[in-house]
């Protein structure tokens, strides 16, 4: 094992393929085109099953290129969902619920402040795509609400999103057996870190702490068997192996949320049953890297060709911020641009979703940026609503508004969808149960 995370470290500098360098062949075209006909004929029928059958293909993104952008298993299902809903002749006004119009706004003023960093940037491509990023997130925050709404079965999603948890940790967990994707140096020992099916550990471990704290409301409000505990019991252990601070620090904020918000008679108990867990998790970090040092040490660890330290990071972001601090240098040109404030061996993100926000798209994007964080636990703070999908999103809220100081997340699309699916389910869930305590509101449910 450890000669497996030392063979990641070695190579860190050789570009190695990835599955983003293959072109679109027929195969490919053909696997799209059965992928979109399943999930229209889903959504035609049950739009609910739809969104769960995307929420399971999300984390499997299987990139083609063509021209200069990607195809992904995602993109063709939210463009098939979308088709569905239409041929349903789907009643679009639920978007605008009172519930549902806080986000939708904040939304757009993300895009319209990714969008206007054009005017600035160097590199006018990857603003586009950004934009394009954006414009995806509100679409998918949509369609979860119009999903939801034609069929508000909770059910069906407690159990995609157990099963979700248990198939990418479990997928994270054999790279321990078999190579890692990436490692860290604790003292003179290489320690693998693991990813998944995500881009990489610092993904994976906010991906899980999204997770995390939603399967832990589910278990709270009602009860958990043995399958969910299992599955429970691997994201935690999987969390605790990508060896983020960050992402186990926000996770155990995310917990405490909704053991803080949705206590009861249970709460007790399930404490104890989750201390065990994260108990075991951190002994996993023992088993696993020996001194497991880098979890309490404020020391910059070891870097991999390309990444930097958040030091050097934050400092080149400060600099670049200079250059441009109204609008910014360009969204999606961080990385592209600190050769030019003297880091040209480094080509990463700034380590910090507020900072990239506000270097890459100035003042409009940052406050964009600060008001999704604070919409996304305000309305479900205010909501007073302690029903699973409701009290989970808000704890994976507050976790991810804590890890996004330090790692930068919704950056990467997996990550990215999986919030605006739980906040699409949360506001959905919040609209539903307050039109079915007023018996005269009319057509609450989109059928």
């Amino acid at each position: 094992m450890v000669a497996k995370a030392s063979e990641v470290l070695d190579s860190s500098h050789i570009a190695l393929p990835t599955i983003r360098d293959i072109p679109l062949d027929a195969t490919s075209a053909i696997m799209y085109l059965v992928v979109f006909i399943a999930f229209l004929i889903a959504t035609w029928r049950r739009p609910l099953v739809a969104l769960a059958g995307f929420i399971l293909v999300e984390p499997f993104a299987l990139y083609r290129y063509i021209g200069s952008t990607t195809i992904t298993l995602p993109k063709v299902a939210i463009i098939a969902i979308l088709c569905g809903l239409v041929l349903r002749r789907t009643q679009w006004r639920a978007m605008f619920d009172r519930a549902t119009l806080p986000l939708l706004m904040g939304a757009v003023f993300v895009i319209i402040a990714t969008a206007l960093s054009y005017f600035q940037a160097d590199y006018k491509i990857p603003v586009i795509r950004e934009s394009l990023k954006a414009v995806e997130f509100l679409a998918i925050y949509l369609l979860a609400i119009m999903c939801y709404r034609s069929e508000p079965n909770d059910l069906i999603l407690q159990r995609t999103f157990f099963a979700i948890a248990a198939t990418v940790s479990i997928l994270a967990l054999t790279q321990e057996f078999t190579t890692a994707p990436a490692g860290i140096l604790i003292g003179q020992h290489a320690v693998p870190r693991i990813a998944g099916p995500l881009e990489g550990p610092n993904q994976l471990s906010a991906y899980l702490g999204l997770l995390i704290p939603l399967l832990l409301a589910f278990v709270l409000r009602r009860g958990g068997n043995v399958f969910e505990w299992l599955c429970f019991a691997f994201a935690v252990v999987a969390e605790f192996l990508t060896f983020s601070r960050a992402g186990v620090a926000a996770s155990l904020v995310g917990v405490a949320a909704v053991f803080a918000f949705g206590g009861g008679r249970q709460a007790a108990r399930y404490a104890l049953v989750f201390l065990a867990l994260w108990i075991a998790g951190l002994a996993s970090t023992f088993l696993v890297g020996g001194n497991p040092s880098h979890f309490f040490s404020a020391k910059s660890q070891f870097q991999p060709g390309g990444l930097g330290t958040r030091r050097e990071l934050w400092t080149a972001a400060y600099r670049l911020w200079r250059l441009h601090p109204f609008l910014g240098i360009g969204a999606g040109n961080y990385q592209l641009e600190l050769g030019r404030v003297g880091y040209p061996e480094l080509r990463t993100h700034a380590n910090s979703g507020y900072i990239q926000a506000l270097v890459e798209g100035g003042l409009p994007q940052f406050l964009a940026f600060i008001w999704i964080k604070w919409l996304s636990i305000a309305i479900f703070v205010r909501a007073h609503v302690r029903e699973p999908l409701v009290l989970g999103t808000l704890g994976a809220s507050i976790g991810l508004a804590l890890h996004q100081v330090l790692d930068c997340l919704t950056y990467y699309p997996k990550v990215g969808m999986l919030f605006w699916i739980m906040l699409g389910l949360g506001v959905a869930n919040i609209t539903v149960l307050n039109a079915n305590r007023d018996p005269q509101v009319e057509n609450a449910i989109v059928r």
